[in-house]
C-alpha cells in the first residue's frame, strides 16, 4: 500500500535537516518544509509549489528578514558538493531564493545520503510576478544561472498543468480543483 500523505517527517529526513537546520532539531522550531517530496529507487524530486494570488505581485522565494544562517555554509562545506556557482553571493542571493535555496540542499544532501539522483521542480501561478515585477520564469531563470548545474531544475505553472491534462480516466478530481481554485483562476483562463 502507498502513502500518499505522511503525517510525520520520515526519520531519515529528520535526521537530514537536523544536520542541516541544527537551531530546529527534530522540529523544536521550524525547519525546511519542502511541499511534496518525490522518492524513486534512483531519482529524488524536491516539489515546491506556489498557488499566489489572483493578479497580485508576491513574494516568491525571498526570505522574510535579511541575512543567511551560517549553518546552512557550514552545511554545505561538510557535504562537499559544488551545488552553486562562483557568482553566487551566499548572504544576497541564499536570502533573495531562500526556499529554491534551502530545497535545493536539502535534495542535495538527501540524494547524497540515498545515493541517487535528484530535481528541483517549481510549480508557480502564471497571473502572479515577483515582487519586483518580475515574471516567476524570469526569477527561476535568475535562480537557475546561479547553480554550477541546472539541468537539474524546472518550472511549470499551474496553467500548464492544466492544458495538459487530457481525458485520461482518474485525472477528473485533478482538472476538477485545477480549474475551480480560486487562487489559480484558471477557469477563466481556459
Amino acid at each position: 500500500m502507498h502513502r500518499f500523505c505522511e503525517k510525520q517527517i520520515a526519520p531519515d529526513i529528520q535526521e537530514c535537516l537536523n544536520e542541516m537546520e541544527p537551531w530546529g532539531k527534530d522540529g523544536v522550531r521550524q525547519q525546511t518544509e519542502t511541499d511534496i517530496i518525490l522518492r524513486e529507487r534512483r531519482h529524488l524530486i524536491m516539489v515546491e509549489c506556489k498557488l499566489g494570488k489572483p493578479g497580485e505581485m508576491v513574494r516568491a522565494w525571498c526570505r522574510s528578514k535579511p541575512g543567511m544562517r551560517r549553518q546552512y555554509r557550514d552545511f554545505m562545506k561538510e557535504l562537499d558538493v559544488n551545488l552553486f556557482s562562483d557568482s553566487f553571493n551566499y548572504d544576497e542571493d541564499g536570502n533573495r531564493f531562500y526556499q529554491l535555496f534551502r530545497n535545493y540542499l536539502l535534495g542535495a544532501a538527501l540524494s547524497s545520503r540515498w545515493k541517487t539522483d535528484f530535481s528541483l521542480l517549481v510549480i508557480v501561478n502564471a497571473v502572479n510576478t515577483n515582487l519586483d515585477g518580475k515574471s516567476h520564469p524570469e526569477e527561476f531563470r535568475s535562480f537557475q544561472s546561479l547553480l554550477s548545474d541546472s539541468s537539474n531544475t524546472l518550472l511549470v505553472t499551474w496553467q500548464k498543468i492544466l492544458d495538459r491534462l487530457g481525458p485520461e480516466a482518474g485525472l477528473d478530481a485533478l482538472q476538477a480543483w485545477l480549474s475551480n481554485h480560486p487562487l489559480l483562476q484558471l477557469h477563466d483562463q481556459r
